[in-house]
């Protein structure tokens, strides 16, 4: 059976990445990143990156969710969690190890002074140092807590039930004990996004892009909050 294109989907997915390609290439003109000091201004594009920020991460996050909702399979708990440790986790680990790890000891990473790679891996898997890597175990954790989710909840009510402590939860995400659990703080911060982008229907979903093509003034006005933010 032949799959059908979702080229909206696409288009929107081409977009975030795009977004976010373009938001790091700029990273060192942000004034809000903290990793390295720099001495680099440009007002505009410090402007540009917070502008970014403000939906880089939930976009991803939404269509996670929008793509779990409508490709949901019949899968036991045990082969869902394979086929997501397989698309997220393995690509964690092996590009952690043996890139970013790496990378960042020969390029003399200040966070790294004291470490040796075992220490440094550690704190990759206890996301006290994960770099840009994080969203993966995140959206991992994501995954498996709203498909056991969708085998107890049902229906409209209870997605917009959870919506709502989601997003009670994310705004109080450094509030919520973490049990300990490494990435389990992200999740509280983005899982609002995730049940959103769950709850849109393709005439939902119309009806959002057509308001964005139709309101470029409202991205006008946030890009000049931003702008005035950093003078």
């Amino acid at each position: 059976m032949q799959r059908t294109i979702n080229y909206k989907i696409n288009n929107i997915r081409a977009f975030a990445i795009v977004a976010v390609v373009f938001g790091h290439s700029i990273i060192i003109y942000s004034s809000s990143w903290g990793i390295y000091k720099t001495e680099n201004v440009c007002q505009i594009l410090d402007a540009v990156k917070r502008y970014i920020d403000l939906f880089q991460m939930p976009l991803f996050f939404s269509l996670s969710g929008y793509l779990f909702e409508i490709s949901l399979k019949k899968d036991t708990i045990s082969e869902f969690c394979m086929k997501k440790f397989h698309r997220l986790l393995f690509p964690f680990f092996l590009i952690g190890a043996i890139w970013m790890i790496p990378v960042k000891f020969i390029l003399g990473y200040p966070g790294y002074e004291a470490d040796n790679y075992v220490t440094a891996f550690l704190k990759l898997l206890m996301n006290t140092d994960s770099g840009h890597l994080w969203f993966l175990p995140t959206l991992f954790i994501m995954f498996i807590v709203f498909f056991l989710y969708k085998k107890i909840g049902r229906g409209r009510k209870s997605k917009i039930i959870s919506l709502l402590v989601c997003v009670c939860m994310g705004y109080f995400h450094w509030f919520w004990p973490d049990f300990r659990i490494p990435y389990l703080r992200n999740f509280y911060q983005y899982a609002w996004a995730f049940v959103l982008g769950g709850c849109m229907t393709d005439e939902v979903m119309e009806k959002a892009l057509f308001f964005l093509r139709k309101s470029k003034w409202i991205n006008v006005i946030i890009f000049m909050a931003c702008l005035t933010d950093t003078v």
